[in-house]
């Protein structure tokens, strides 16, 4: 997977592009952890269980869950992005800077042994306005205060400053 800043999303077919690939102008679907080789589904499900089993809310196993993702954003992009729970001035950044959104969302719905539903997504700061991109639906205009997709994501909103290449 690479970086493609040429790569223009209007024109494009969006099949093989997610909210991560659209936000990190990738030219693939991405997975946090993915640049860096990790295949961390397994892991994840054995780390929302012992959340869950410590007592973790729903809210709570989100966050813990946004945390594990972010781990491996900053693996994927090392010295790329810095990350924060304060959202930046958008307006002091330079040009070769992009801000990305990010949540997390979790929930425990077994009835015998914890089970989850579980996602993340990406949004995007571009050209004076937020944009998203929903799995295999098309870019959209959004606002950074709706989070609603295949589920609700119900962590805390991360912002990621990115370091684009021009």
């Amino acid at each position: 997977m690479k970086y493609n800043k040429g790569f223009d999303f209007w024109k494009e077919d969006h099949e093989d592009c997610n909210c991560g690939s659209y936000a990190f102008n990738l030219d693939e679907w991405y997975h946090p952890g993915c640049l860096c080789g990790e295949d961390s589904e397994e892991e994840l499900l054995d780390s929302l269980e012992c959340w869950f089993a410590e007592g973790y809310d729903d809210d709570e196993l989100a966050d813990k869950l946004a945390d594990f993702y972010l781990d491996r954003v900053k693996d994927d992009f090392v010295d790329k992005i810095t990350i924060s729970i304060c959202e930046p001035n958008i307006e002091l950044l330079d040009n070769n800077v992009e801000v990305i959104a990010f949540r997390a969302g979790a929930y425990e719905f077994g009835y015998n042994e914890p089970d989850f539903d579980y996602d993340f997504h990406f949004k995007v700061y571009r050209d004076g306005h937020w944009f998203e991109k929903r799995g295999f639906e098309p870019i959209r205009l959004t606002s950074l205060n709706e989070w609603t997709g295949s589920i609700y994501y119900n962590s805390q909103t991360f912002y990621i400053t990115h370091q684009i290449e021009i």
